[in-house]
């Protein structure tokens, strides 16, 4: 039959990696064809994967939702930068003393061997940007995306009352 909503309980427990794709595209399928598809899952990095939307709910209570590109922006944005530059050992590059002059740009914990740069609000990352490419060759250039299991740990710690011990 042609379904108009499937609500499904963990459809992704027990499966292998091709159970996985294969159900994804399922789900996936079905999405396209316009049925609504809820389902509930602790496997949140499978969720951020096949869901635009999310709903965190902790204790039968709604502690975060909205899109998933949303929930998973950092804030303050948070600039992973690879730069390769031949005879400049790239965990130097990586500790960003090069951005370290840049307006409002905050040097991050470097991140294996890319840099990590927090932007402030008078930050350009177009500014950033040309500064790398003086170093040398860019590689990579993104903002850095906090894991949905980030959000939700996040979300569900709001929750706890001050001073209430957790195991």
């Amino acid at each position: 039959h042609r379904p108009e909503l499937l609500v499904l309980d963990e459809p992704f427990s027990g499966l292998d990696p091709v159970g996985v794709a294969t159900m994804g595209r399922v789900l996936a399928d079905q999405a396209s064809a316009g049925v609504t598809v809820v389902f509930s899952s602790h496997q949140l990095d499978l969720v951020e994967q096949y869901c635009r939307r999310v709903a965190i709910i902790d204790h039968g209570r709604l502690v975060a939702g909205g899109a998933v590109s949303d929930l998973t922006v950092e804030d303050p944005p948070v600039l992973l930068i690879d730069i390769h530059a031949p005879g400049t050992p790239p965990e130097t590059i990586a500790a960003g003393a090069w951005a370290a002059a840049l307006p409002d740009v905050t040097l991050g914990e470097p991140s294996e061997d890319r840099c990590r740069l927090i932007l402030g609000p008078g930050a350009d990352s177009q500014q950033v940007l040309a500064a790398a490419m003086k170093i040398g060759q860019v590689k990579h250039f993104s903002y850095e995306r906090r894991r949905l299991s980030d959000v939700f740990l996040a979300a569900v710690k709001a929750q706890e009352p001050r001073g209430a011990a957790t195991a």
